[in-house]
């Protein structure tokens, strides 16, 4: 795909987005003192994963390109919520993570969408039929929304509210400028989800399947 002015024009919020997630990693890696620290950096970079791999499919000509880069977009969309609520907890002193239940959420329920999302061709489970819209400048990957997708997908709002849960409860009474960070973080989980649930019932606000790597 030649790369003219307009598909440049409508991948730079994209690219701002990437860079920004990107940025934020960076700094974070480096304040690994700070509780959670880790488990954050691993969350932004796994952000930063998925806007790359939505990029990528977005250029990507052909429908098998398309579905490789957007499978990709699934180790990012699972590694960032376990992150997320492995951060909330160490940075409040919760001891959530001592649950096995808690452990079996966080890996096994990732590790088997990933399998079926890697293995879909085979049995479809993931996608029950998938084809290209095309669009100007570039085409889209479009999908049906199976109900195994739709169960990944609460899992993702699952592990995102535990989280803003955790850190409202701990930190909300808190005064300062913690109440305004605590603010920023939930808009800046709950409005992805929003978009996405729209998504998931069939509205879009453009010809873009997922709007979550614009955040």
């Amino acid at each position: 795909m030649n790369m003219t002015v307009d598909i440049i024009v409508h991948l730079i919020p994209l690219m701002l987005s990437f860079g920004a997630t990107l940025g934020i990693g960076l700094y974070s890696a480096r304040r690994r003192d700070v509780p959670g620290a880790i488990s954050f950096t691993v969350f932004v970079f796994s952000m930063t994963s998925y806007t790359i791999g939505y990029i990528l499919e977005l250029l990507s000509p052909g429908l098998k390109g398309k579905i490789f880069w957007d499978n990709t977009q699934f180790i990012g969309m699972f590694v960032a919520p376990a992150a997320f609520l492995v951060f909330a907890a160490r940075f409040t002193g919760l001891g959530l993570l001592r649950s096995a239940r808690t452990a079996m959420f966080l890996t096994v329920v990732p590790a088997v969408s990933l399998a079926l999302a890697f293995t879909d061709q085979f049995h479809g489970l993931v996608r029950s039929a998938a084809w290209i819209v095309l669009g100007t400048p570039f085409s889209e990957l479009g999908y049906t929304f199976s109900v195994a997708f739709k169960g990944m997908f609460l899992y993702v709002a699952a592990a995102f509210t535990s989280s803003v849960a955790i850190l409202l409860k701990k930190l909300i009474r808190l005064s300062g400028p913690f109440n305004a960070r605590i603010a920023v973080v939930t808009a800046g989980i709950f409005i992805p989800m929003i978009g996405g649930s729209l998504i998931l019932i069939g509205f879009q606000f453009t010809f873009h399947r997922d709007i979550s790597p614009f955040y």
